[in-house]
């Protein structure tokens, strides 16, 4: 009796699986989602908390590589946000572009960066990333930790709603500052004129303020909603 026929359908089927990366993964999870919720009104959400997983490997990657949280993403995370008292934690991508407000705050890269003189400014969709920025109250910590290891203590201090093209934001100053900006109002479900605006000052013992001029720019908080 000859040798038994050999099965390779199962090594070719192992050489798939190892093929299928997180980027891979997400997608296959995406159409998924998709399909289970498209009606619902939820897959926005669905997606964007699918994101924050591979944003939030993405973030501890060493600084050193690459951290696309998928392949063709244009994307890199470079913030981490934590609401304490709210236990809340969401992670910020660079730019305010459509495609990085679909899966996170984003950093507005014409602002100062976390700690420096200036006001470092996230916004985010109202109903996902943000939609708890609403319930912070004045004396609140927001902790911001970037990828090359510096956390930053803010304190908030204020909040305000003003027009996207009149925020109200001083870029300019000596300070440290913070601002989270989401449209407004909060259960609003079409894009509006104005936004929400949450202010935060550095805890200057926590963290070193630059020494540098402070980062100025025209600022819009045109992209939030």
């Amino acid at each position: 009796m000859g040798p038994a026929p050999v099965n390779r359908s199962g090594g070719s089927k192992r050489t798939t699986a190892r093929r299928l990366d997180a980027g891979h993964l997400f997608a296959i999870a995406l159409l998924l989602a998709g399909a289970a919720f498209l009606g619902d009104g939820i897959w926005i959400k669905a997606k964007a908390a699918l994101a924050q997983v591979l944003i939030e490997r993405a973030f501890e990657k060493s600084p050193t590589e690459t951290a696309r949280p998928w392949p063709w993403a244009d994307i890199e995370p470079v913030a981490r946000i934590e609401a304490p008292r709210l236990h809340r934690t969401t992670f910020a991508l660079t730019g305010v572009s459509g495609e990085a407000l679909a899966f996170g705050p984003g950093h507005m890269t014409n602002t100062a960066r976390p700690g420096d003189a200036g006001t470092s400014v996230f916004a985010a969709h109202r109903d996902t990333h943000f939609s708890w920025i609403g319930a912070l109250r004045p004396g609140d910590l927001i902790n911001i930790s970037t990828r090359d290891g510096q956390n930053f203590t803010y304190r908030m201090t204020r909040a305000w709603v003003a027009p996207f093209d009149q925020p109200g934001i001083d870029t300019g100053n000596y300070r440290s500052l913070l601002a989270l900006v989401t449209c407004w109002p909060l259960d609003g479900t079409i894009r509006g004129p104005e936004r929400y605006i949450v202010e935060a000052e550095l805890v200057a013992d926590k963290a070193k303020i630059s020494l540098a001029s402070p980062h100025r720019s025209s600022m819009s908080a045109n992209r939030a909603r």
